[in-house]
């Protein structure tokens, strides 16, 4: 009798489950559908901000920190994109697993290099690993829009200002479809632009450099906003198809417990018939 209370408290507690992990497949697809629109919204704002820095500032040497490249021994900015919550598969790792592995990269080139962290699971994981001096959390992923992108440029524009990197990564979950994602680790400082004379017979006013200050960061921002929504849309994604494996895994096991449950209870009662048919005889 008790075998048959421990597999209904089971089947009972499965079914809880399922429901959960169905309700969170259904919320996750509600917000990949809205992740992935604001997405493609951004990518012409992107892409034409792209257009504008090749154009002007491809038209002249530019002194600027934005633009510089180091022959020396350089210092690295490496930020790091994760989420704020798991039960995403390996979303969260493979990111890790690409930054503990560029990182150790730089260590064996003899590099210095800190990381800055947007999302929770990526900082505990990395602040473990290397240490709080080099992993600080600039900001978790809970509201992403061009606030957070600023802010987060702002952080990055205000340490090149120090000289504290000369070049800058971001690693992030580039979104592919609703079925996969590619871990990518990009360069996002110094910007590479190519000497053209397109811009050659413009007059800039302000004078140019400080133009192309300006123009940079907003195409920073524009970048940084565009991999979040990349990265959101991933997370989404990776959520719906781990949760969506969660409740097909709920619905056999469900299966499974209720054949073990009759088959039980069968046994149980074909028992007590037995007995009783015994019982009787004996009379």
């Amino acid at each position: 009798m008790s075998s048959l209370k421990f597999l209904k408290g089971r089947i009972k507690s499965v079914k809880s489950t399922q429901k959960i992990t169905r309700a969170m497949q259904l919320i996750s697809a509600a917000r990949l559908n809205k992740a992935r629109e604001a997405l493609e919204l951004s990518i012409p704002y992107t892409t034409a901000m792209q257009e504008m820095i090749i154009s002007v500032a491809g038209s002249a040497e530019l002194n600027i920190p934005m633009f510089k490249k180091f022959s020396e021994r350089q210092k690295h900015l490496i930020v790091v994109v994760t989420s704020d919550r798991g039960l995403c598969s390996s979303f969260n790792a493979a990111v890790i697993k690409k930054a503990k592995e560029y990182c150790t990269t730089l260590q064996t080139l003899g590099e210095s290099f800190y990381i800055r962290c947007i999302g929770k699971r990526g900082d505990e994981s990395l602040s473990n690993h290397f240490g709080t001096e080099l992993v600080t959390k600039v900001s978790s992923t809970k509201q992403i829009d061009t606030k957070l992108a600023s802010s987060i440029v702002e952080n990055i524009i205000k340490d090149l200002s120090l000289d504290k990197f000369n070049t800058a990564n971001i690693i992030f979950n580039n979104f592919v479809s609703a079925m996969q994602y590619e871990t990518v680790n990009k360069q996002i400082i110094p910007c590479e632009v190519g000497i053209t004379n397109q811009g050659a017979n413009f007059e800039f006013e302000p004078v140019l450099p400080e133009m192309i200050e300006e123009l940079t960061e907003k195409y920073l921002i524009a970048v940084i906003y565009n991999v979040l929504l990349e990265n959101a849309a991933s997370e989404h994604s990776a959520r719906m198809t781990a949760m969506d494996n969660a409740t097909r895994n709920a619905k056999e096991m469900l299966h499974n417990l209720s054949n073990k449950y009759s088959r039980t209870r069968q046994a149980l009662i074909t028992k007590e018939l037995i007995e009783i048919i015994s019982g009787a005889q004996a009379i």
